[in-house]
């Protein structure tokens, strides 16, 4: 059971986004998008989301395109965490996670399952404050529930630990580990390259709106990647049987 890309080609405007991406990721395992600024990341993952019209007919579904889904049979699908979480209504955060039910149209058991998810990112809490309340950390972790509560085979998330603190940071990729581990397909944009190798099945790197390398996290996290793409010098090291990388220095472009 996978979610499939064939030959994304996103422009806006004349200047091209994507060209030419193919991308795969098979449920229970997480793979992470990597990239400098501007590669494309967020877009491919809002095309997977089917939120790129003119990308429909390019993504499938176990099999099934996404042109030929219902939206709401879509949004039952694939959860989709936004990199702004921003909220323009005066909702409270227990509403805010209750929004991952709407694609289900009610069930009986929704709150059981939206209070389950909103514990397991540890904001059960603060379900009555009202959204504007919180830190941008918090947010985000309730965000992370909305996305949960939806309970979709797929979750795509962009960037979900850029507001969050190093404790939180390490919990939500524990925790989108744990849901891969259970079933679910899971793709996650990503700057920290430590956690992409830490957290990671798979890797894909992104530059300049094309693939530049896919693999393991230890065959796309080398030196010559890295210094190419990013421009960067990094140090590798190894911890508890895992080889990770460390940022640098800049080199001279």
């Amino acid at each position: 059971m996978t979610l499939v890309a064939a030959n994304i080609n996103v422009e806006f405007g004349l200047q091209a986004v994507l060209s030419g991406v193919d991308f795969a990721v098979s449920r229970g395992e997480v793979v992470g998008l990597i990239g400098p600024n501007g590669a494309g990341k967020s877009t491919l993952l809002q095309a997977l989301a089917g939120l790129h019209p003119a990308t429909l007919a390019s993504v499938s579904v176990d099999g099934n395109t996404l042109l030929t889904m219902r939206i709401r049979e879509r949004a039952r699908t694939i959860a989709f965490l936004r990199q702004n979480t921003r909220v323009h209504w005066p909702l409270a955060a227990g509403q805010v996670a209750a929004l991952g039910r709407y694609p289900h149209g009610g069930a009986g058991s929704d709150d059981e399952r939206v209070q389950s998810a909103m514990k397991r990112v540890e904001v059960l809490a603060l379900r009555d404050q009202p959204m504007s309340t919180l830190s941008a950390g918090e947010q985000m972790r309730v965000h992370i529930a909305r996305a949960l509560a939806v309970e979709a085979p797929y979750l795509l998330a962009d960037e979900p630990v850029a507001a969050l603190d190093p404790y939180h940071q390490l919990e939500c990729m524990e925790l989108l580990r744990r849901e891969a581990q259970a079933g679910t397909g899971v793709v996650v944009v990503l700057h920290d390259l430590l956690l992409a190798a830490r957290f990671c099945d798979w890797l894909v790197l992104l530059d300049h709106g094309r693939i530049a390398a896919t693999g393991l996290p230890h065959e796309v996290l080398h030196g010559d990647a890295l210094q190419a793409v990013y421009g960067i010098d990094v140090i590798r090291q190894r911890h508890d049987g895992q080889e990770f990388v460390l940022p640098w220095r800049r080199r001279t472009r």
